[in-house]
């Protein structure tokens, strides 16, 4: 016991004496003093880990330094990045192994576990591999005793909803198998509502509309075509079925086209038909209306005999000659009453009513004055115008050499009625709307009254004149100069010289 005392305290003494010895040392010294450069090692070190993603290792580097420098911010500031990197590791962690699991197959679990073998969510790949190889086992199998084996076997159940799939699609094998033989309305319609998500379900309801459509074909052909329809939908339809949806598909269109008034349409369809074909004669028929109800005034003979053409019975044939009876009775009261526009144009269009606003003459210190109507026949740009008037004339005496004051130098000589009777020779145009033309009037004069009796015995009662004319015409305007002289049987003047019964003269007419 002594023995070992002394041998420990022998120890101690020997410690502390090889502390002080590395203490007073040289190296020990430097190291004590060298911190910085241990500080600059470990970050740099630590970079390299964070840049190789090692964030963990890069960690227990930095809180290293963090006990030399707690205030390190070099340090702190790559551990924040450290901390980032943990969690954005673990964030791609889960979504590989979510993409794993989704994957399902053994070679994408295994990928998993290989890239990331000390993963939390390696015991759980492991168990999906294992139920993975069970499922397959009972997949290969497929029968109902295989699926259940999955069932008790396995741990995670990952499958099951493909088992119960798997299981009903078995039972509806055998049920479509006992349903097919039946091939009755409500079977199927059972069968359909049990599973209608087993790839049975399709075929049981091309047969369930199938079995409906017929049921309907005799008595509801809207309906019948509707189910049908809906069984070539599924599948194309064979055998009675398809000569029966063709029968109903045509019905319809024949329908369609009968009920139809665009005539394009329905002669488009008539020309797909053969004239064997059931409907032939009454598509036809029903174009031999159309057409018949397009007839009119304006219809050709053709278009009346095309109509008729398409007619195929005799109740057919009477409609269209009805229509084409009055067809033809309105061209005939159409182009009566064309003439009768015609004629009403003509003379509209060359008979115009005018007023002669005025037209003066002078001759020898006799004047004469005059307005009133007149008719204008041909239109005013033809070669040849006819005019004929019926105007008032005041005739006065005008003495230029009365030297007395007090007494009115005009004397009235007569109030007269004017008949003139013109012709208009155009010579050429001026412009678009002027012609200059050359006439000749004869005026057959009426003495109504004498103004003066000085003139009493010296105007005749009836006079008649001719009138050479140069003027200017247009659709609303006439324009003349004349030279007026009266004839030596019926002169305006009796017993006095020839000047007098000559005079040159100017009228305006505005015609409506």
């Amino acid at each position: 016991m002594k023995t070992f005392l002394i041998f420990i305290f022998a120890s101690f003494a020997c410690t502390d004496l090889r502390a002080t010895i590395v203490a007073d040392s040289p190296e020990y010294q430097s190291f004590h003093f060298d911190k910085s450069t241990m500080i600059s090692k470990k970050i740099n070190k630590a970079k390299v880990y964070i840049e190789k993603e090692d964030y963990i290792a890069a960690q227990s580097l930095l809180n290293g330094v963090l006990k030399l420098s707690p205030s390190n911010t070099h340090a702190k500031s790559l551990l924040d990045t450290c901390k980032r990197g943990v969690v954005a590791q673990k964030q791609k962690e889960k979504e590989a192994y979510e993409k794993a699991c989704l994957d399902g197959s053994v070679a994408a679990l295994q990928a998993f576990i290989s890239k990331y073998p000390k993963s939390l969510f390696v015991d759980d790949v492991k168990e999906r591999i294992i139920d993975y190889n069970i499922w397959e086992e009972a997949r290969t199998i497929n029968t109902s005793d295989s699926y259940h084996s999955y069932l008790q076997r396995s741990h995670t159940q990952i499958y099951k909803k493909d088992v119960e799939k798997a299981l009903l699609e078995i039972e509806a094998e055998k049920e479509w198998k006992k349903c097919k033989q039946i091939s009755d309305e409500e079977s199927l319609s059972k069968f359909i509502e049990k599973y209608p998500s087993t790839k049975y379900a399709d075929e049981a309801a091309y047969w369930y509309n199938i079995v409906v459509g017929e049921k309907y074909y005799d008595n509801n052909r809207s309906l019948a075509l509707y189910y049908l329809s809906k069984a070539n939908d599924y599948q194309t339809l064979t055998g009675i079925p398809a000569l029966h949806i063709k029968d109903l598909k045509d019905e319809k269109e024949i329908k369609e086209i009968l009920s139809s008034n665009d005539i394009q349409k329905v002669e488009f369809f008539f020309m797909t038909l053969n004239n064997d074909n059931k409907y032939y004669n009454q598509v036809s028929n029903h174009i031999a209306n159309l057409k018949a109800g397009e007839l009119n005034a304006f219809s050709s003979d053709y278009k009346m005999q095309e109509a008729l053409s398409y007619a195929k019975d005799d109740e057919t044939r009477t409609i269209v000659k009805k229509s084409i009876r009055i067809a033809k009775a309105d061209r005939v009261e159409y182009t009566r009453l064309r003439r009768i526009a015609a004629r009403k144009a003509w003379w509209k269009d060359r008979i115009n009513v005018g007023w002669n606003i005025m037209h003066i003459d002078y001759s020898n210190s006799f004047w004469g004055l005059g307005t009133g109507a007149k008719l204008r026949f041909g239109r005013w740009s033809d070669v040849l115008n006819i005019t004929l008037g019926l105007e008032y004339a005041y005739h006065m005496y005008y003495d230029e050499n009365d030297d007395d004051y007090y007494d009115d130098e005009t004397t009235p000589v007569a109030h007269q009625i004017d008949i003139p009777l013109g012709l208009r020779f155009n010579l050429f145009k001026i412009s678009s709307k002027y012609k200059f033309y050359m006439g000749c009037d004869v005026t057959f004069g009426y003495n109504v009254s004498n103004g003066s009796s000085d003139f009493k015995d010296l105007v005749c009662k009836k006079n008649l004149s001719t009138s050479p004319i140069l003027g200017i015409e247009s659709d609303k305007f006439d324009f003349g100069i004349y030279y007026r002289i009266y004839s030596n049987g019926k002169p305006f003047m009796r017993y006095v010289e020839s000047k007098y019964n000559q005079r040159i003269g100017a009228f305006i007419t505005w015609y409506f």
